[in-house]
């Protein structure tokens, strides 16, 4: 643990933390904050953004630790960026993102909430009957 709010390590730590985002990436199912692979405290956070098409960054840090993990990625299809980061923001080291960590955390489980939605309706609607009556 650091004691110091402005050392923030991208070392081994930030390895494996940002190896959470590359695991996210594919299929999310984490509410945030999360457990830290590191130091084990509820305090890990998740974002993307999208600058075009595909291309983008992603950010995994740890409030408690410090270790963070941040890089130039292709950007998941789900992802959607939150009207809420400003550019000015988006550094690589996640000082400024994690001083609003809560709007962070908001915006990813407004998302993963919402394609728990989508899925849970497409799957509704494939139990459908031709005549309109559900499968049971």
């Amino acid at each position: 643990m650091i004691d110091d709010d402005n050392v923030w390590l991208d070392a081994k730590s930030g390895d494996s933390i940002y190896a959470v985002l590359g695991q996210q990436a594919a299929a999310p199912t984490i509410q945030l904050p999360a457990k830290c692979p590191e130091c084990g405290n509820m305090t890990l956070h998740l974002f993307f953004h999208r600058y075009y098409d595909n291309r983008g960054g992603g950010w995994a840090w740890c409030s408690s630790c410090h270790g963070f993990g941040h890089g130039g990625s292709n950007v998941p299809k789900w992802w959607i960026n939150s009207p809420d980061i400003s550019m000015d923001m988006l550094t690589a080291v996640p000082i400024k993102l994690d001083q609003v960590h809560d709007v962070v955390d908001r915006h990813w489980n407004t998302l993963l909430d919402s394609m728990a939605t989508t899925d849970s309706d497409i799957f509704r609607r494939s139990t459908l009957m031709t005549d309109g009556s559900e499968q049971v």
